[in-house]
C-alpha cells in the first residue's frame, strides 16, 4: 500500500501521459509482447579496427589512462592482467553479476550483494576505447590488438540484449559514442569493418 501511494504521488510530476506510457511498457516487458524482446541480432567477429594507412603525429596529446591500470568513474585504478576486464564484476565491490545470459528485462534494477548496478556498467561504457584507438593511431600494434580483443570478449561475454550490461539504452548509447570516436580517431568513418558495422547495429535496434 505504501509503496502504490509513493507511485501515486509522482504521476502529478511526470504528467499522466508519461506515467501511462511507462504503464504500458512495463506491461508489455512482463507479458512478453513488446516488440524488443523479440530482436534477434548476433555481433560475431575480432576484427573491428586496424591501423590506419597515415599514422598520427607523435606529439599529439594520448589520454593517459589504460595503459597499465585501468580508470574506473576517473578515480579507482586497477592493474590491467594480461585478458580482458571481467564484465560483470562490480570492482568497487568486487561482487560479481550471475545473470550475465538472462534477457536483460528480467534483470531488476536493484541487487544488494552486487551493489550499484553502475559498478558493472562502468567498464562496458567502453573509455578505454579512446587510448587504445589513440595509441594505435600512432602505430602502436599491441593497444590495436588489445582493443580488437577485448570487443571481441566483449561481445562474446555480452550476447546481444543480454545480461546487465544490455539493461539500459543511454549505456549503449555511450558505447556507440566511444566506438564512433574511435573509428574518427583510425580514419575508419567511411571504411569500417563489418564487425565494427554489427556492433553498431546491434546497439542501434
Amino acid at each position: 500500500m505504501r509503496r502504490l501511494l509513493k507511485l501515486l504521488a509522482v504521476v502529478p510530476k511526470l504528467g499522466i501521459d508519461n506515467a501511462v506510457a511507462v504503464a504500458l511498457y512495463r506491461l508489455a516487458l512482463r507479458f512478453g509482447v513488446h516488440p524488443v524482446q523479440r530482436l534477434k541480432v548476433t555481433t560475431p567477429g575480432n576484427s573491428f579496427f586496424s591501423l590506419p594507412s597515415i599514422l598520427t603525429a607523435d606529439n599529439l596529446e594520448v589520454v593517459g589512462a589504460w595503459k597499465t591500470e585501468s580508470r574506473y568513474f576517473g578515480w579507482f585504478c586497477e592493474p590491467i592482467g594480461k585478458t580482458a576486464p571481467d564484465w560483470m564484476r562490480n570492482p568497487l565491490t568486487n561482487a560479481r553479476s550471475s545473470l550475465g545470459g538472462r534477457p536483460w528485462w528480467v534483470i531488476a534494477d536493484f541487487d544488494g550483494q552486487l551493489g550499484d548496478i553502475k559498478g558493472v556498467w562502468e567498464v562496458s561504457r567502453f573509455e578505454w576505447v579512446i587510448p587504445f584507438a589513440q595509441r594505435a593511431a600512432r602505430g602502436d600494434a599491441e593497444s590495436l590488438q588489445r582493443l580488437n580483443h577485448w570487443l571481441a570478449d566483449w561481445a562474446k561475454e555480452n550476447p546481444t540484449y543480454l545480461g546487465p550490461n544490455w539493461k539500459c539504452g543511454q549505456e549503449a548509447s555511450i558505447r556507440i559514442l566511444h566506438l564512433a570516436t574511435a573509428a574518427l580517431i583510425l580514419d575508419q568513418l567511411k571504411n569500417s569493418s563489418q564487425d565494427l558495422l554489427a556492433l553498431i547495429k546491434a546497439h542501434l535496434e
